[in-house]
Formats: C-alpha cells, structure tokens, sequence
C-alpha cells in the first residue's frame, strides 16, 4: 500500500506539471490572438493597471544577452514553469539613450506575471505596435518621444518594449509582434 500512495504521489506531481504546462500555452495561444488583432503604426494613449511582473535590471545590447537574462528570469523559481517566448516579456529602453538616437539601448528584462516580485506602475502610457524585427525601435521610439512632447505629455518612463510574438515564437520577422509603451504624465 505504501508502495502505491508514492506512485500515486509521482503520477500526481507529473499530473501538475503538465496542468502547469498546458495552461502554459493555452495562456500562449491566448496572447498570440491578441496580438494579431492589435493596431499597427498608430499611436494610442491607453491607462495601464499597475502589472506585477519578474525582472532582471542588468543592461545588454545583443538578442544573444537579451536570451542569458530571460532564461535566468525563467530557471528564477523552482515553481516557474514557462517556455521561453511565454506570454508578455520584454525589455526596459534607456530614455536618455533613446532621445540620442540608440533606441536597442536596454536597462532590464520583464516577464509579466501575476505573482511578480515587482510591479511595472500603472499610468498613461503611448503606445505604438509594429511588426516585424526590433530594428524598427528606430523608427517608432522618436514618434512616440515626439507624439508626448507635441502633446505636452513629459516622457516620464519607463519606456518599455514588449514582445508579443517575438523570435522564440516565429523565426519570420513579418509574424513578430511588438509593443512600445512609453509612460507619460
């Protein structure tokens, strides 16, 4: 009998980690359906509810440092069960870079998550979305500097890239979706 009661625990351990897993993707395929019906190239104002979330505040320039500090973020906890391209993660953009011209220039990574340690403040925030490769941070990150000042909104921060479908996701730039967020007050 005892016997059984620990094969039952094991079955019961393994049941849990593949729930964990499968609710996982579900959560996945949830937010790449999102994605796919957000605006792209137009800049909104939305108010954001404060969003807890996991982050490293480390400074990295390349996708292959991006990948260190989001593979230390999900080997975190021992009850962290995520698959790397899981749910929103994303990057925290240096403002003072940003305004120069270097808008790949990134203080930290984020994964949102509801039992984050830290939280990403609630506030108004612009927001742009755009498909395809990073490098068109570039390009959307002065219209969004732009957008807040000819507005009379202070780019207060954080400025924040997230990646909705991002190259874990699909390797074709023209599926990969991002979000900037730059807060404003």
């Amino acid at each position: 009998m005892s016997l059984f009661e620990q094969e039952l625990a094991v079955i019961d351990q393994q049941i849990a980690r593949l729930t964990s897993l499968k609710n996982n993707i579900l959560a996945r395929r949830h937010t790449i359906s999102q994605a796919q019906s957000l605006p792209l190239g137009e800049i909104l104002l939305k108010t954001l509810p404060d969003r807890p979330c996991h982050r490293i505040m480390q400074s990295y320039k390349t996708d292959e440092e991006m990948d260190v500090l989001i593979k230390q973020l999900v080997n975190f906890g021992k009850d962290r069960q995520y698959i790397i391209g899981n749910n929103q993660m994303g990057s925290f953009l240096n403002i003072p870079s940003a305004k120069a011209g270097n808008c790949r220039a990134y203080d930290a990574v984020f994964i949102l998550h509801p039992e984050g340690e830290h939280t990403i403040e609630s506030g108004n925030y612009l927001s742009v979305c755009y498909r395809g490769d990073c490098g068109q941070n570039q390009r959307y990150v002065p219209q969004l500097i732009s957008c807040a000042e000819n507005q009379g909104m202070n780019p207060a921060g954080p400025l924040l890239e997230l990646l909705w479908v991002d190259i874990h996701t699909s390797k074709h730039p023209d599926e990969q979706i991002t979000e900037l967020q730059l807060k404003v007050i």
